[in-house]
């Protein structure tokens, strides 16, 4: 079978390799979709390239199940389901993943939609990281793929939701599911107008910020709250930052939403061997990938304009050139015949 690695100095190439062997607590499926997460895969290409390492890219798939693992009850052969996991769900021809980081996937879903659960349950476990409430006014600070997401779930609860970012066309997909938008123009961070109204603020990003953008965000906020929590920045992405603390940034909450959920990279959970606790209000990843289908499924997550093109695996290399060269690139995704 074939999937798509990066080599190192080398770069992204397809190679051929044996057909992973089907474990106690794991599912082989046959792919039919996977997603490009470009932020996170970008990353972790520039890392491997500029420390010469390997690594198998990718960790949204859908597909058919064609084997069950040892263990695993609730799946059967032929079931269509959505796959996650770094290492697990690869852009590859066929793969072998942990039952509990799989989800059967609704009737009237297309595998093509299905396979964006996986981003969705990130963006559902920021959310709920952030205690989101109807009185919140929120802003959201990067309008790729997971800030898209935050914005869409974060909108069926209250009405104030605000994306910004440097890329037009990421903010016309957002315009178009009923999201204000604001449009940066400078490298510097600058909000005209009426500061000190936000409550919650999620920076879904990547790469260096300066202390004096992050004291701008704090500046937007209603360090007060809305009502019930005070004010918060939950962090996302991944990036490098100063920050200078003081009395000036009033009482104001900074957190980390990491991954999609509880027991994701436990590999003892996602196959079945322990259970885990979890904290008040958050979930399991299971749980959010179950939550993240059904809104999909119940069309309270609208994919159209999320989609910036479907590949043949076939052309990935070409694909992540595509990427790397673009700032308004979504959701990429590879076809498999």
């Amino acid at each position: 079978m074939r999937k798509v690695v990066v080599e190192g100095k080398l770069g992204v190439k397809i190679i051929e390799t044996k057909e992973p062997i089907c474990k106690e607590g794991q599912l082989k499926i046959k792919n039919a979709i996977t997603l490009i997460s470009p932020g996170t895969e970008i990353h972790y290409i520039n890392l491997c390239t500029s420390n010469n390492t390997n690594l198998s890219l990718g960790y949204c798939a859908s597909g058919y199940v064609t084997e069950i693992g040892k263990g695993v009850a609730e799946f059967s052969v032929g079931d269509r389901v959505v796959a996650m996991g770094w290492n697990y769900a690869t852009h590859s021809e066929v793969i072998c993943v942990p039952y509990k980081l799989c989800v059967k996937i609704p009737d009237n879903l297309s595998f093509e939609n299905a396979v964006f659960a996986n981003l969705n349950a990130t963006a559902l476990h920021a959310i709920d990281r952030a205690n989101i409430l109807m009185q919140d006014n929120i802003l959201i600070i990067g309008s790729g793929l997971v800030g898209q997401l935050i914005a869409q779930s974060c909108k069926l609860i209250t009405s104030d939701v605000t994306i910004m970012d440097y890329s037009l066309e990421r903010l016309e997909a957002a315009s178009y599911f009923g999201i204000n938008t604001l449009h940066l123009t400078e490298k510097e961070f600058s909000l005209k107008g009426d500061y000190k109204k936000f409550t919650k603020i999620f920076l879904c990003f990547s790469g260096e910020i300066s202390n004096k953008i992050f004291a701008e965000y704090i500046k937007t906020m209603n360090s007060f709250g809305n009502g019930v929590h005070r004010s918060s920045i939950t962090i996302v992405g991944r990036f490098n930052s100063d920050i200078f603390f003081s009395v000036d940034m009033g009482n104001i909450d900074i957190k980390y939403a990491a991954r999609c959920g509880e027991g994701y990279r436990n590999d003892d959970y996602a196959h079945g061997n322990t259970e885990i606790k979890v904290v008040p209000g958050e979930h399991t990843v299971t749980e959010n990938l179950l939550r993240s289908i059904k809104t999909i499924s119940d069309g309270k997550i609208k994919l159209k304009k999320l989609i910036s093109g479907v590949y043949s695996f076939d052309h990935a290399s070409e694909v992540y050139k595509l990427i790397a060269d673009s700032k308004s690139s979504l959701g990429i995704l590879f076809k498999y015949e």
